[in-house]
């Protein structure tokens, strides 16, 4: 059920939630509990602003509720899991720290 709902989290960011013009999100990973009630949504947000990366996750975290409708629409699943946010902090880290040679 993970991947389905990565799949479509990709989709759902891809053309339902509007993001800055200079940010790409990803969807790392999805983490189930063992009853299917939350998934934990891992997310790698790039950016060559770095005050967008921040801004763009709390645009995110403020349009839970509408991801997880969108999601409701199309998971084929009797029940729509809680959905909750993270960052993938390494991921930003080490992007943010590459420089051009």
């Amino acid at each position: 059920m993970g991947d389905q709902i990565k799949k479509i989290l990709s989709l759902i960011f891809l053309n339902k939630i509007k993001i800055f013009n200079s940010t790409i999100i990803t969807v790392t990973k999805v983490k189930m509990t063992s009853d299917l009630r939350l998934a934990k949504i891992y997310l790698s947000i790039f950016s060559s602003n770095v005050n967008a990366i921040e801004d763009e996750y709390k645009n995110i975290v403020s349009e839970r509720n509408k991801i997880r409708f969108e999601l409701g629409k199309n998971l084929k699943s009797k029940y729509v899991p809680k959905i909750k946010f993270f960052k993938e902090e390494e991921d930003l880290l080490n992007l943010n720290n590459l420089k051009v040679k």
